[in-house]
């Protein structure tokens, strides 16, 4: 009799599983939510008659968005969960427990740069349905849509990149050196960057900050001398202040053009998969008759749309109603570089015999001369203050 019980509850559990499964299977093709984990920067909803969806979350999508922003303007993954942490933005995790109403756990309350990278990456952010970690696509090849983007896939295929490019260690690490990518060497044009000594006091030891050049650190050729970090950061400080800080500061506006490369690329995606399915199909001996019919509807509607006229995407600076000091001033010094390096400036910086430092802004409102070095105008030192 024990042995009978098991054997039906076993039976039972096979059961239930494979009702739960075929319930799963029947919403995926219609975008619907089928429960458990939701995607950051989502919440479900309930759906007309019955069944559930997904919709941007009004706290969480906005956050999306400005992730990728930053990745975009170069800030590390390390530095946004830093930010996540400090703005007290749950994981997400824990908004699923939000969303049910149940206390949010401390054991997965910190966000980390490989989770928040599998968010990023993860084609749920534009809406697209996610199954396994890969995308989800109907019997035509098609990815199937549940939900608005929360960013444009323009957009997440810059995020993408820049993730690809650089690891899991985007951009300069702005909250260790502020002048990264900001500060150059006047001599060679090389980076400069921070080095940290530490040496004993009386009461202690103490840690001293330089920046260098890092051809001059390698022996490269070249025999700039190291900077005091604090002496360099205040002046580019008051440099910026003096020459640049009445003038307003304007952002860049997107003027939408007509343009089909999101289609053609679910066009193409949608190709790609039926190829492989035909691929595995024929080495199983099965009809691909349907398969292939399919991949051609897709081949000609991309042919179409290859020939459609597109007009570009044109762009306008506009005034942000603030000054370069109203906005320097409300930023930190990782607000400062990544705006100085979004604006395209730089600090070009030595040390002479004397000890003085000295630089000069190049870039947007500084260009560079013929030979790729700062034109010798508006050259300030910490012994000498910038006139505007």
């Amino acid at each position: 009799m024990a042995r009978q019980l098991v054997l039906f509850a076993d039976y039972e559990r096979e059961m239930i599983r494979a009702r739960i499964k075929s319930a799963y299977d029947a919403l995926r093709p219609n975008g619907q939510y089928p429960g458990m984990q939701f995607p950051f920067g989502y919440m479900p909803v309930k759906l007309e008659p019955k069944g559930w969806g997904l919709e941007p979350h009004p706290i969480y999508a906005p956050i999306v968005v400005e992730i990728c922003e930053r990745i975009i303007g170069g800030e590390s993954l390390g530095s946004i969960c830093r930010w996540l942490q400090e703005q007290h933005v749950p994981t997400p995790r824990n908004v699923v427990r939000e969303f049910k109403g149940k206390r949010p756990l401390e054991a997965g309350a910190h966000w980390h740069s490989t989770s928040l990278s599998k968010i990023l990456r993860a084609s749920a952010v534009i809406g697209e349905s996610v199954t396994g970690g890969q995308t989800y696509r109907d019997e035509s090849g098609m990815a199937v849509k549940r939900a608005d983007p929360l960013i444009e896939r323009n957009t997440w295929e810059q995020v993408k990149a820049v993730l690809d490019a650089n690891g899991a260690h985007i951009g300069p690490k702005v909250n260790i050196s502020p002048l990264l990518q900001v500060a150059f060497c006047a001599k060679c044009g090389s980076p400069l960057y921070i080095n940290k000594v530490v040496s004993k006091v009386k009461a202690g030891t103490k840690v001293y900050r330089y920046y260098t050049c890092i051809k001059a650190m390698r022996g490269l050729g070249c025999d700039a001398r190291r900077m005091d970090a604090d002496t360099l950061e205040s002046l580019l400080h008051h440099t910026v202040l003096a020459q640049m800080g009445w003038a307003q500061l304007t952002e860049t506006e997107e003027m939408p053009g007509t343009d089909y490369s999101t289609q053609m690329t679910e066009l193409a995606e949608a190709i790609g998969a039926l190829s492989t399915q035909i691929a595995l199909a024929r080495a199983y001996g099965q009809d691909v008759s349907k398969l292939e019919e399919r991949r051609r509807v897709h081949e000609v509607n991309l042919a179409k749309l290859a020939e459609e006229p597109t007009r570009l995407l044109e762009t306008r600076e506009v005034d942000t109603g603030e000054t370069w000091a109203d906005r320097w001033a409300r930023l930190d010094w990782n607000g400062r570089n990544e705006l100085l390096r979004m604006k395209g400036i730089k600090f070009y910086a030595e040390r002479d015999e004397s000890g003085i430092v000295g630089g000069q802004l190049a870039g947007a409102r500084y260009p560079l001369d013929e030979h790729g070095k700062p034109t010798p105008s508006e050259w300030v030192s910490i012994g000498e203050p910038a006139q505007s």
